[in-house]
């Protein structure tokens, strides 16, 4: 059974998202091959270390999951899918540097 959103949101939304958070310009989305061919400094393995688990769904966007044997259970009028807009991962984008900086602290 896969619980997955049946609605997920674009790569490129994500990356507009995370820029806008981070306060970064200039950044653009790259292939796997080209990220993969420079090494990545510490900054970056400490935040690939984070993602990991996720680098399939990035690398291969295109990935779709059937909810069929989820909705059989409990359909769709009692548990929605989440509007994954920009102010849905925003917020969730705060959880996570917030967890950063409680790990990692930007003052330690």
């Amino acid at each position: 059974m896969h619980i997955a959103n049946e609605n997920p949101p674009n790569v490129e939304l994500l990356h507009r998202v995370v820029c806008e958070d981070l306060d970064l310009s200039g950044v653009e989305l790259a292939e796997k091959a080209e990220f993969e061919r420079d090494p990545m400094d510490a900054a970056e393995r400490l935040f690939y270390r984070r993602i990991v688990f996720q680098a399939p769904y990035l690398y291969y966007p295109e990935q779709s999951f059937s909810t069929s044997k989820l909705r059989e259970l409990v359909p769709r009028d009692e548990l929605p899918p989440p509007i994954v807009d920009a102010d849905y991962l925003h917020r969730i984008n705060r959880f996570f540097f917030d967890t950063l900086d409680e790990e990692f602290g930007r003052n330690s």
